[in-house]
């Protein structure tokens, strides 16, 4: 067992070296770059990113309620939307783990007061988002898989996205708290 996850940690290890190296040489090639990049182009090249790659979310997530919904109105479930979604939690969860390793989403906090209104703001972002997946849950998983399928909501379907969602909400405050760090 021991060699095995040797080799996985190994192959996760060279495959995030290669494709470092392929991500980079896709920058050059896409921004059309001939030689090394100063502060301020390496500044504005990760802004022109960061738009980009807001507006593929943006576009990604348009793209796949369309899918859905026509998926909904002929009551099938096409491997296009199941790709999409597949599409936007790989995107989604690469970019969360990128932030998360960066201090970037961090949070220093230097007095008492600032630390609650901080905690504060926390609490009321948790349970918007909280609610948020509530409903996406409820509709999209239970409402609308039932409806597909010609089948009637249970208790137990409405049970089971209720858990989650207050599991993805606990585990939305642990994580965003874990950001929170005081200096004082």
């Amino acid at each position: 067992m021991d060699q095995v996850q040797y080799i996985i940690v190994n192959a996760i290890y060279i495959l995030h070296r290669k494709w470092g190296l392929f991500m980079k040489l896709l920058e050059k090639w896409l921004f059309g770059l001939n030689g090394p990049v100063d502060e301020a182009q390496a500044r504005e090249l990760s802004h022109i990113g960061s738009k980009g790659l807001m507006l593929s979310l943006i576009l990604n997530i348009v793209i796949l309620v369309v899918s859905f919904i026509l998926d909904v109105l002929q009551r099938t479930i096409g491997f296009q939307t199941i790709l999409i979604a597949f599409m936007l939690m790989i995107v989604s969860g690469y970019i969360t783990v990128l932030l998360n390793n960066s201090l970037s989403s961090s949070y220093e906090i230097y007095s008492e007061k600032a630390f609650k209104n901080v905690i504060k703001k926390l609490k009321i972002k948790t349970i918007v988002q909280t609610i948020f997946a509530f409903v996406v849950f409820n509709i999209i998983f239970s409402l609308g898989s039932a409806y597909i399928l010609n089948e009637s909501v249970s208790a137990f379907d409405l049970l089971a996205s209720t858990v989650i969602c207050l599991a993805y909400g606990f585990g939305m405050y642990a994580w965003n708290r874990s950001k929170i760090r005081k200096e004082y």
